[in-house]
């Protein structure tokens, strides 16, 4: 993770005054944040945020620290952010199953799964979901949560409304066949 001088783009302030200013993506989107809150949230951010690396010995400073996220999703980061900072206002009502994804990944990644365990039981709801490949990505995405509950309901429906090929179907998600095979185990 590297400091960055870019502002181009202009900063959403998830928490105004935040001390973190995230440059994700190669969108480069700029999301400033509470530190306190994503270490509390998770063990990554805390290690990250801490006093061993570079930008948690930069905290305090009169300027927010940059850090860049080059591989990450800015719309996924940006949900997950808003829900930690009880920005309920800022979440959508309703995610598609690849933006789930997304924000599943990433939760996965950063350690955050259990801190988002109320937003992922409603991301997670399948009722009226008819569309085979929503229910794809949403069970792939139960997966990366370690939700059991989301992932039976889920590959129930998906059972029910789809009578093709399910290897076909991860192929036509672009899903990588080494997930495929965990997610078939």
């Amino acid at each position: 993770m590297a400091h960055s001088d870019s502002s181009s783009i202009s900063t959403i302030d998830i928490a105004p005054g935040g001390d973190v200013i995230f440059i994700i993506g190669t969108e480069r989107q700029r999301l400033r944040v509470f530190s306190l809150f994503l270490k509390n949230a998770s063990s990554v951010f805390k290690a990250m945020l801490g006093p061993h690396f570079a930008e948690g010995q930069s905290l305090g400073g009169a300027d927010p620290v940059e850090i860049l996220l080059p591989e990450d999703n800015a719309e996924a980061l940006s949900i997950i952010f808003n829900v930690l900072h009880g920005r309920n206002d800022s979440v959508p009502d309703s995610l598609n199953g690849s933006q789930i994804l997304h924000i599943a990944t990433a939760a996965d990644k950063f350690g955050l799964v259990i801190s988002l365990r109320f937003a992922i039981q409603r991301w997670l709801n399948c009722s009226g979901v008819n569309d085979p490949r929503e229910l794809w990505l949403l069970m792939v995405a139960s997966f990366w949560f370690d939700n059991a509950k989301g992932f039976a309901d889920i590959t129930h429906a998906l059972i029910l409304h789809y009578a093709g090929s399910y290897s076909e179907l991860a192929i036509e998600g672009g899903l990588n066949p080494d997930v495929l095979l965990r997610v078939c185990s």
